[in-house]
């Protein structure tokens, strides 16, 4: 017992780490891309149910996820901070598969070091309790990937078939895996049931698309906008960014020096091969999809896991690599703490959240009635709903004040927030706001 839980010491602190890092998070409000999606597709279908999903342009994608947390928020709560806690669900099934993953396949050791690389990297942190569709599909992904090669095939294609639904990664993850099952099938018990249930997310992600069409005449998917730079992009923040450098060094050191050939049995070796197809096949599939950061997290996770299972098959003792890993973790921690890019795939999105609200704050008292507001989309959608965490339900705003994205003609009294570094012509600065690299001004 002693042994079992001195093993487990890296991945129980690191559990605890991470808690510190996200529970302060828990109680913001809604950051931009949440925002969007929410007053887009979340509302939508929180009042007015689920025909809302096809109807034209009420409810974008992801559908699944919006769903799911529209009517979490219609019969549970739409309180922010329950909202958060709500998808640190997925982030949680994530981590416990990563571990299984490491555990079942390799040992004990990568199953903790898998979880460990995954939990510390700064794009699962900055996604972890966000409501956003990303985690959910980068849980269902890797636990469905789980469930195939331990040849439950009934739970892996329930699972896809979610994913499938959430996201187009979903569904090439689907059309992946029915194609690895037939070009193995020789090797595997002949069962129909498994044979239908494998082809049911691709068939339901096509009638999907058909209903989509018929009713919005549009495929109901992210917007395809493939170029070479996508995909270097896409590499850069795979491998590069948020200094993964150092998990594709270790990777690519320790597979050289094991060869993965005398420690590891040869169905390990068919899942590395297995794996590493899959992830030049999603690298080059997501790249057609656009550059988004955060749908890089898939791919980031597969990275940690193969690295975790690799460095435990090296021929060291554990604590060995537990130091590894520890030297890592701070690597990671460090960067995640002092990280200035304020985007929703890295940490430090909280300095944007932080100067929005304080604006907010700084406006409402200041913002005289009859004034208008002039401001960009986002700080339209803050100043329009409750539920996005900015505004208080006794402040209600939108009855005394127009609010505008295009400049007022006079004589309209008008207070501007602006990201430009100065104000518009003939106006008198109220205020600025600035944190790291992110600041407001708000003018008369």
């Amino acid at each position: 017992m002693r042994n079992k839980y001195e093993e487990h010491i890296p991945l129980i602190l690191t559990i605890l780490m991470v808690s510190a890092f996200k529970i302060p998070y828990l109680s913001l409000p809604l950051c931009y891309s949440e925002a969007q999606l929410f007053t887009d597709s979340i509302f939508s279908l929180k009042n007015n149910g689920i025909g809302t999903v096809f109807a034209g342009q009420a409810v974008q994608l992801p559908d699944l996820f919006s769903v799911l947390m529209g009517y979490f928020a219609k019969f549970l709560s739409d309180n922010t901070i329950i909202l958060h806690a709500f998808t640190l669900i997925f982030s949680a099934l994530t981590i416990i598969f990563a571990y299984k993953f490491g555990k079942f396949f390799f040992s004990i050791h990568a199953g903790v070091i898998a979880a460990v690389l995954v939990s510390v990297q700064n794009v699962f942190l900055s996604q972890t309790g966000m409501i956003l569709p990303i985690m959910m599909l980068n849980a269902l992904i890797i636990t469905s990937l789980y469930c195939y090669f331990r040849e439950k095939f009934i739970w892996c294609a329930s699972l896809l078939s979610l994913a499938a639904l959430t996201d187009i990664l979903g569904a090439l993850t689907a059309v992946f895996i029915l194609v690895a099952y037939y070009k193995e099938k020789s090797n595997r018990e002949w069962k129909i049931s498994t044979n239908i249930a494998l082809c049911l997310p691709v068939a339901i992600w096509f009638a999907y698309q058909i209903i989509s069409i018929t009713v919005c005449g549009k495929l109901s998917l992210r917007e395809f906008e493939f170029n070479v730079m996508n995909f270097v992009d896409n590499l850069n923040f795979t491998f590069v960014s948020q200094f993964r450098i150092a998990l594709t060094v270790l990777f690519l050191s320790t597979a050289l020096i094991t060869k993965f050939s005398e420690k590891v049995d040869f169905y390990a070796l068919d899942i590395f091969k297995t794996t590493g197809f899959y992830f030049c096949f999603i690298m080059v599939g997501n790249s057609l999809f656009g550059n988004n950061e955060s749908y890089n997290l898939l791919l980031i996770t597969i990275l940690a896991i193969a690295t975790g299972c690799s460095l435990s098959i090296m021929n060291i003792k554990y604590y060995y690599k537990y130091l590894i890993t520890c030297g890592l973790i701070i690597t990671f921690a460090l960067n995640a703490v002092f990280e200035n890019n304020v985007k929703d795939s890295f940490l430090s999105f909280k300095d944007k959240v932080e100067v929005d609200k304080k604006t907010i704050s700084i406006l409402t008292e200041k913002i005289q009635p009859g004034e208008v507001i002039y401001c960009d989309n986002f700080f339209k959608m803050y100043l329009r709903h409750t539920s996005l965490g900015y505004i208080s339900s006794d402040y209600d705003i939108v009855e005394n004040h127009e609010i505008s994205t295009e400049m007022p003609l006079p004589p309209k009294k008008v207070i501007a927030i602006t990201k430009e570094t100065s104000c518009p012509e003939g106006y008198k600065t109220v205020c600025k706001i600035r944190k790291n690299d992110y600041g407001i001004i708000i003018s008369r």
